[in-house]
């Protein structure tokens, strides 16, 4: 399902919702509204059925930590590709400090693809950091070095 679409029927049901809830809810049981927010929270894949990544619905608040790509995971949908991809995701950490953290999560990135014999067009990685500006600056390193498949995770929207 393409993207316009998803946000088509988006549209269509808060606006469906937002009318039963004025007329009084038209009978349905449970609250309408309610129902179509909580389908909205509903994590949208990071990738289409033909494996094309699709366009991100988050992105961190802090703009030094918007990445080259602009792919943007929420930890539940990072867990959804994760279970979904397995041996052609690779999950990184950037721990700490600067730019050695930076160096660390990358060159693991690298020797885990090349151990796994993964080619940069299979290779799908999903970034974490407790520092997002560290973990966005991995990103857009490992971006430079060639892989086009990157996400950083962000923080859980509210």
């Amino acid at each position: 399902m393409s993207h316009s679409s998803i946000a088509n029927r988006v549209v269509l049901s808060l606006g469906l919702a937002c009318s039963l809830a004025a007329c009084g809810g038209g009978g349905l049981a449970g609250d309408p509204v309610a129902t179509t927010l909580n389908a909205v929270r509903t994590p949208v894949t990071l990738l289409d059925d033909d494996g094309r990544a699709m366009p991100s619905v988050v992105r961190p608040s802090d703009t030094g930590a918007w990445t080259q790509n602009a792919r943007y995971a929420t930890p539940e949908q990072a867990r959804i590709l994760g279970a979904s991809l397995a041996d052609d995701l690779i999950q990184i950490e950037v721990e700490c400090c600067g730019e050695a953290g930076i160096d660390t999560a990358v060159g693991m990135v690298w020797a885990l693809q090349a151990s796994a014999d993964l080619p940069s067009a299979r290779a799908h990685v999903i970034v974490r950091g407790r520092d997002e500006r560290l973990a966005a600056a991995a990103v857009n390193r490992l971006l430079q070095g060639g892989l086009r498949e990157v996400w950083l995770v962000t923080a859980d929207p509210e």
